[in-house]
């Protein structure tokens, strides 16, 4: 099969082109109650 996600035509939105190129799967939900100063650190997965 092959992959024509490549193939999307750019949408003059930077985010959502970047979003595309990362090609990201799976979901996590969860609810944040964060103050300033705030982050996010995602542990690291083995493929």
């Amino acid at each position: 099969m092959l992959d024509h996600s490549s193939k999307v035509p750019v949408t003059g939105d930077p985010l959502t082109d970047i979003l595309r190129g990362l090609r990201l799967d799976g979901v996590e939900y969860g609810r944040c109650e964060m103050q300033e100063p705030w982050g996010l650190e995602f542990p690291a997965q083995t493929a």
